[in-house]
């Protein structure tokens, strides 16, 4: 057989009597996260939120919708929101007077390699 000519029949049918024929995987079921994002883009969904929402909000515990596409954004305000929902009065700011800085008498630091923690912020 010649490379250019590609596969013979009788080496293809000899092949397929040694391995079998080629297996398909399974398709695999949609993860839970795209089975909800489905959801959610129902609009019977919506309906039964905006249903729910109406019905349980209330003055005593009210329901607060977050625009968390940027989590890490999203959590920043969850948090700025839930701290501006406790009354807080800063307390008087005192003086700090500083010591004077001690003088390092004769010390030098060691050339010894050291562990360092990343500062990437």
């Amino acid at each position: 057989m010649a490379v250019d000519t590609g596969l013979s029949t009788t080496e293809a049918a000899a092949r397929l009597a040694k391995n079998g024929p080629n297996a398909l995987a399974a398709e695999a079921s949609a993860p839970g996260w795209k089975r909800f994002l489905a959801q959610y883009k129902s609009f019977e969904y919506c309906r039964a939120r905006d249903a729910m929402l109406d019905a349980t909000d209330t003055g005593w515990a009210p329901w607060f919708i977050v625009d968390n596409n940027d989590k890490k954004r999203g959590r920043l305000n969850i948090i700025s929101h839930l701290l501006s929902q406790i009354p807080y009065e800063a307390p008087p700011a005192e003086e700090v007077v500083m010591p004077k800085k001690p003088t390092p008498r004769g010390y030098v630091e060691p050339d010894a390699p050291r562990n360092h923690i990343p500062t990437p912020f």
